[in-house]
């Protein structure tokens, strides 16, 4: 049995990023998967096919399942999903995976448990949550060890969402990320038209990677201040918090955010538009036009574009 829930564009375009990341990021010890799903998707619209021909075009790997693949056979999985019938599933589509742990249960009941474990290991977490999470086991955890890398999937627009209708409950999403407290920051902003809850991808690490290694996955490093504005205008976050505890260097085109709003920048609003239209990512943009990216996003904001 496969799921059926259907397969939106976005979804496929982060099941391809993750295959890309783990072609060039394949030597962790271990991988823990905090919200893994069934592990196979089917297509709606797809005829059944037996399990045995998962490479069909109306089969989709999930990410426990993409992440077992890639691994070397040492190395393990850890695969967390807290829906029974969604971890039968995924324990029907892992069976013979002997390297993948699936565990029945909420993340923040297995992430001590996990981290004992695997701290003193080189690893990588993974975080796309479906709704909301649990940030502070994770830093008190996992957050603490030098060795362990970051990759969340993650929509802006349904964490404020969550926000308003939690009382606060689920804000400052980008400060609970930037807690994670790594030095090196990277993200992907996926170019879509469908991505209107502004899905994007952020890598946190410890060891800085090679442009040539960023440039194959998308991944802007962010090291400016106009960079670091793009956690601002996706997670309402305040930059000056965020600066806290992701160190950015001052650039020159960033001298005073004032001058975002100055009129010479107005200007070349009609210009940020033609090119945003085209479907050119924010940052691409911001090349392009010459302006800062956070009056980019500023734009894109205003203008409702998606």
């Amino acid at each position: 049995m496969i799921a059926n829930a259907g397969v939106s564009k976005v979804t496929v375009n982060k099941q391809n990023f993750l295959t890309q990341f783990m072609n060039v990021f394949n030597r962790y010890h271990f991988i823990y998967d905090t919200q893994a799903g069934p592990g196979l998707y089917e297509n709606k619209e797809g005829n059944k096919v037996k399990l045995k021909c998962g490479n069909k075009a109306n089969i989709r790997e999930g990410s426990p399942m993409i992440f077992a693949n890639h691994l070397d056979s040492a190395a393990k999985v850890y695969a967390v999903e807290k829906d029974k019938r969604t971890f039968d599933l995924l324990q029907l589509h892992l069976i013979k995976n002997n390297n993948v742990k699936t565990l029945l249960g909420e993340q923040e009941h297995w992430t001590p448990v996990i981290y004992d474990l695997e701290k003193n290991y080189y690893g990588l977490v993974y975080i796309d949550p479906n709704g909301s999470f649990e940030w502070k086991t994770m830093h008190d955890t996992f957050a603490k060890c030098k060795n362990t890398d970051f990759l969340i999937n993650i929509s802006s627009v349904g964490h404020k969402r969550q926000a308003k209708a939690h009382a606060g409950k689920h804000a400052n999403i980008g400060l609970q990320i930037a807690k994670l407290n790594r030095k090196y920051w990277y993200i992907n902003i996926p170019n879509e038209k469908e991505n209107r809850m502004n899905w994007t991808r952020i890598f946190a690490t410890n060891e800085k990677i090679t442009k040539s290694r960023a440039a194959k996955l998308g991944l802007i490093p962010v090291e400016t201040t106009e960079q670091l504005q793009i956690f601002v205008d996706f997670f309402d976050a305040n930059i000056n918090t965020l600066s806290k505890y992701i160190t950015v260097k001052r650039s020159k085109s960033n001298r005073s955010l004032a001058a975002i709003k100055a009129n010479k920048t107005r200007k070349k609003l009609s210009e940020v538009l033609r090119w945003f239209r085209k479907g050119d990512s924010g940052v691409s943009v911001s090349k392009k036009v010459g302006v800062p990216v956070d009056y980019v996003f500023k734009v894109k904001k205003e203008y409702d574009i998606s």
